[in-house]
């Protein structure tokens, strides 16, 4: 969440963080979720102790958000754009 919104509201107020940007994974929440129909955790997203788990999940997003970067496929799919 701290890189999200590092972003969100500036990150040219801290240098050198625009270079990882393509990088960052997308925070998991109830809404992303949601909106993914994505119900492949066993438990509450917030209660992730496996990394396996939390990387399957960040993969499948590289996947469905095919050139995009993630962080801008998770921005418009929060904001409904």
């Amino acid at each position: 969440m701290s890189l999200k919104y590092m972003f969100v509201h500036g990150s040219e107020r801290i240098s050198g963080f625009d270079r990882i940007y393509e990088y960052c994974h997308i925070p998991i929440d109830r809404i992303i979720l949601e909106k993914l129909q994505y119900k492949k955790f066993h438990t509450a997203w917030s209660r992730i102790d496996d990394y396996n788990t939390y990387s399957d999940f960040q993969k499948y997003i590289r996947e469905i958000a095919c050139d995009r970067i993630p962080l801008d496929f998770e921005f418009k799919l929060f904001m409904n754009i």
